[in-house]
């Protein structure tokens, strides 16, 4: 199974390989709307970081497996002045980009992503995630846990005329 914080910290720690970035505060769940800036401008010096968030969008159950819809989001907030800001944003979504290229490792599993978008001005990058998880052992119903001890068995049958 497939745990939503399992992938919320992978994301995190893909974004802490990349060595351009090693400057760059990331900030769990946090809220990034106008308001909250001025308070993270303290926390950060002034530092451009990174905040991610993971909204599951749906779940649907089926006999042993689980399909998910997850959303993704990576905000960039530059709290530091200047005429390149624009620029900075630009660079960031192409890193991205490229960064989370096709799929996210979760411990053994690789999760593909199915779209990226860039929002809010190029400060937001969403990624739509679609994957088939297992369900634990206790949310299975019994009649499919005596199915996986059944097995299919093939004979041949040879008739002699």
């Amino acid at each position: 199974m497939i745990r939503t914080v399992d992938t919320l910290l992978s994301v995190c720690k893909k974004l802490r390989t990349k060595t351009d970035w090693d400057e760059y505060e990331i900030l769990v769940d946090e809220k990034t709307t106008d308001e909250n800036e001025d308070t993270y401008e303290e926390t950060v010096n002034d530092n451009p970081y990174f905040s991610v968030q993971i909204d599951m969008l749906n779940s649907t159950d089926s006999f042993k497996l689980r399909e998910k819809l997850i959303n993704i989001y990576i905000y960039y907030i530059d709290a530091r002045n200047g005429n390149n800001k624009s620029e900075r944003k630009l660079d960031i979504m192409d890193n991205l980009t490229e960064l989370f290229d096709s799929s996210i490792q979760i411990d053994k599993s690789y999760l593909h992503i199915i779209r990226k978008d860039y929002l809010d001005n190029n400060s937001i990058f969403k990624m739509t995630i679609k994957y088939y998880d297992n369900k634990s052992i206790e949310n299975i119903p019994i009649e499919d846990k005596w199915d996986e001890l059944m097995e299919v068995i093939k004979v041949k049958y040879k008739v002699e005329e």
